[in-house]
């Protein structure tokens, strides 16, 4: 199955974050990971969250590449494997 092409451009492919396996980890499981963090009495800085959250709502509605690289340029400065997708609590 191919990709529909745009009216305006022809080589462009709208594609749909929230169907991908990231997309759908962060949103089934970010509650439960700002919980656990917290139980552990530790928090993530609130740029994290906020970028957390920025790439779901941003996938939703269509532009979910900038939130993300943004955070996974937080998590690497922050201890985090970037490349694990291992964020530090």
């Amino acid at each position: 199955m191919g990709c529909p092409a745009h009216k305006l451009d022809p080589t462009y492919c709208h594609r749909e974050p929230e169907q991908t396996a990231l997309y759908q980890a962060v949103a089934g499981h970010l509650e439960t990971f700002l919980a656990a963090c917290e139980a552990d009495g530790h928090t993530l800085p609130a740029h994290v969250e906020s970028e957390l959250r920025r790439y779901l709502d941003g996938a939703a509605s269509g532009g979910a590449g900038g939130p993300w690289m943004g955070l996974v340029a937080v998590a690497a400065s922050e201890g985090g494997s970037a490349a694990a997708g291992v964020l530090p609590c």
